[in-house]
């Protein structure tokens, strides 16, 4: 399992999981917002992307976790806990 900063190409994999993205072009737009700030992290097993999450800034200069997703095939395996984790480190 690797962690790591999500970059433009990462886009269509996190589209992939995410529920909401294959329905909402906002959710795509914001996915791709979100990769281009900088605040958008991913883990990745064995070359795919499993999960994402997003940790701003936004929420009165606090670390705020407005997004977490794992893909549908990855859950109940510990990888949203990874994030926070990994976020509350961050912060």
């Amino acid at each position: 399992m690797r962690i790591r900063l999500a970059v433009s190409h990462d886009h269509p994999a996190l589209c992939a999981i995410d529920t909401i993205a294959a329905e909402d072009p906002q959710r795509r737009a914001d996915i791709a917002r979100w990769i281009e700030t900088g605040c958008c992290h991913l883990i990745e097993i064995d070359g795919e992307v499993a999960a994402y999450g997003v940790l701003t800034r936004h929420f009165f200069g606090h670390a705020f976790i407005e997004m977490l997703m794992v893909g549908a095939s990855w859950r109940r395996r510990g990888l949203g806990a990874a994030l926070i984790a990994h976020f509350q480190s961050m912060s």
